[in-house]
């Protein structure tokens, strides 16, 4: 899945990093720093939980974007917003299209006052 994420984001002409554990993600984010620009994380990772890792993560980059990627329903995922910073979780399966729109809302943030949705 890691694979297939990251060859639809590459080829929407991202930058992609990848971990394959809760530990390589934290690794990766104070290795690079300031050039993340968004996380995707999926929900159930080895090592600890994807909000978890965030948690963690977020104690050093406030603000950091997330998008989480889940299996779960929408309700477990609504709690996902509760969260410190921007987040948005989509639901396993999605259409390549909602991945990339989703990225690009995360990206470019929220509109502004006097923008229209």
């Amino acid at each position: 899945m890691r694979e297939l994420i990251m060859g639809l984001l590459e080829s929407a002409d991202y930058a992609v990093h990848h971990a394959s554990d809760a530990d390589g993600l934290i690794d990766v984010v104070e290795r690079l720093g300031s050039e993340i620009d968004l996380l995707v994380v999926d929900v159930t990772m080895p090592g600890m939980t994807g909000p978890e890792a965030v948690r963690k993560i977020r104690e050093r980059h406030e603000g950091l974007p997330v998008l989480y990627l889940s299996g779960h329903d929408a309700k477990f995922l609504d709690n996902l917003y509760a969260e410190r910073g921007p987040t948005r979780a989509i639901q396993k399966p999605f259409e390549a299209a909602e991945l990339i729109r989703t990225v690009r809302q995360l990206l470019d943030g929220p509109p502004a006052d006097d923008e229209t949705l």
